[in-house]
């Protein structure tokens, strides 16, 4: 009796043991399959950079033959826009971002990636869409470049306010990547201001490369989203999908509000509401990759990638449609007045 109760214990720690070691080997293998999903994921991450790279230089050569030297000079002389964009983007937004956090009552890694999303403006998105949405971009291109060179300071600064209690201290903000691409903007747009003055004549061609191939790009860069992180549309919360689109539209008002309320025309407000409603989607990934470790990666990172995918996906619906638009009005007025002169040269006195 003694010995068949003794096997029997014996045979119960056993078969414990095995499914302890079975649930082990399929937890291993479960963090193994997200880690090579991730790193895959990282590649196409990868790919997305060079695309948003090519983009760059794409944007600034071409806009740069629309910008010129007296336009610049003048948003500088009377930086009203400038002003309204650059309060909007780094003290107006991060606060209400703040408090959207608080009121949302989201997990405290996610309100930390709504807080690192507030404080990192602009982006170069933000001049092709104002260059769709025939904005100023002059205007555009002055507060992208203002803008990327204040947040090295200010980004800091807004993240010790509002996030002191969320772990903030352990971040590694991307200097390097805002410096480069502070040097490539510059560079390349003082490049394509050179073109513009020492070979006019391909100025069309410019305008018309920057506009197609560059939105041939954004469609691309948004499929590899879809591509990358197709979890991001059963994983997130609804109170961050919530956040997604409250955010930015909430610049949006905010940025055309105030520069309407400031009596500033109409392609200056919108410049000033894209400008807003647009956010630095990759200098927030480049802080998550830097600051966390990959398991914290995986749980932090679909947040930022569906908020890209929101906006530069609605931003470009919402381009495509106004120049359908506007293309539609033109040819409309078009076929109107030639109506009116043959009606003119076909009327006898």
């Amino acid at each position: 009796m003694e010995n068949n109760l003794s096997l029997s214990h014996t045979t119960d720690i056993i078969s414990q043991e095995t499914a302890i070691r079975n649930r082990s080997c399929q937890g291993n293998i479960s963090t193994n399959v997200d880690r090579d999903v991730l790193l895959m994921n990282f590649e196409i991450m990868s790919s997305i950079d060079h695309l948003t790279l090519i983009l760059l230089i794409i944007i600034m050569l071409s806009f740069g033959s629309e910008v010129t030297w007296v336009q610049l000079k003048n948003h500088i002389k009377y930086p009203i826009g400038v002003g309204i964009a650059l309060v909007t983007q780094f003290f107006i937004k991060p606060l209400a971002a703040y408090a959207l956090m608080r009121s949302s009552n989201v997990i405290k890694q996610h309100a930390l990636m709504i807080l690192v999303i507030s404080a990192c403006p602009g982006g170069i998105l933000s001049s092709a869409f104002v260059y769709f949405f025939d904005g100023d971009l002059s205007l555009s291109v002055l507060i992208t470049t203002i803008s990327t060179f204040l947040a090295m300071g200010i980004m800091p600064v807004n993240l010790w306010i509002y996030g002191h209690n969320f772990e903030t201290k352990n971040l590694i903000l991307p200097y390097g990547s805002l410096s480069l691409h502070l040097v490539y903007t510059i560079t390349l747009l003082i490049t394509g201001m050179i073109l513009r003055w020492k070979f006019p004549s391909i100025n069309n061609f410019l305008n018309k490369v920057g506009n197609y191939v560059g939105l041939i790009i954004v469609i691309i860069v948004i499929i590899l989203e879809i591509l990358a992180f197709p979890s991001m549309f059963h994983e997130v919360s609804g109170k961050l999908y919530g956040v997604t689109f409250t955010l930015p539209l909430l610049g949006l008002f905010l940025g055309y509000i105030l520069a309407y309320s400031f009596r500033q025309n109409v392609p200056v407000r919108k410049t000033i509401a894209i400008e807003c409603g647009l956010q630095n989607i990759p200098s927030v990934l480049a802080i998550i990759t830097q600051s966390f470790d990959l398991e914290m990666q995986r749980s932090m990172i679909l947040f930022p990638w569906l908020y890209a995918f929101a906006t530069t996906s609605g931003y470009a619906i919402f381009s495509i449609a106004y120049q359908i638009h506007k293309r539609y009005l033109f040819q409309k007025t078009k076929k109107e007045n030639g109506f009116d002169l043959g009606s003119i040269d076909g009327m006898t006195i």
